[in-house]
């Protein structure tokens, strides 16, 4: 995608600030999420779930112009059994929940977005390869 204007979102951990972003996405050419929409030792189950089920419906809306990138504390409940996902802060209550949404809508999630931004080119990540 070639972009001007980008707006990148880091890691909410369950927070709605990103609704901000959203009033300015007609301002922008291009919005990241990079990831980490799970796991927060101040918001409730029900409010990661939702703001995460609100994020999803937000980048269905806007299709091209939002991108959705994996974080690790996603993987984790993408790949529950997988040991080497674990993170801090682990919402064992969630692990179905949020598998189940992950799993749903694995197809809107990426490892990395490569953007032409003002010409340049750039990669998007959460942390980085391996």
């Amino acid at each position: 995608m070639r972009a001007e204007r980008v707006i990148v979102v880091p890691d909410l951990h369950g927070s709605n600030a990103w609704k901000k972003i959203a009033e300015r996405e007609v301002e922008s050419d291009l919005v990241v999420f990079l990831g980490d929409y799970c796991d927060s030792y101040h918001k409730s189950d029900e409010e990661i779930l939702s703001n995460l089920r609100e994020i999803i419906e937000f980048k269905r809306l806007s299709g091209d112009r939002v991108v959705l990138l994996m974080g690790n504390h996603d993987m984790q409940y993408m790949f529950p059994d997988d040991i080497r996902f674990a993170c801090s802060g682990r919402r064992h209550s969630m692990l179905e929940s949020l598998r189940e949404v992950f799993t749903a809508n694995r197809n809107l999630f990426k490892l990395a977005e490569f953007a032409s931004v003002g010409g340049d080119p750039w990669v998007f990540s959460h942390a980085g390869f391996t």
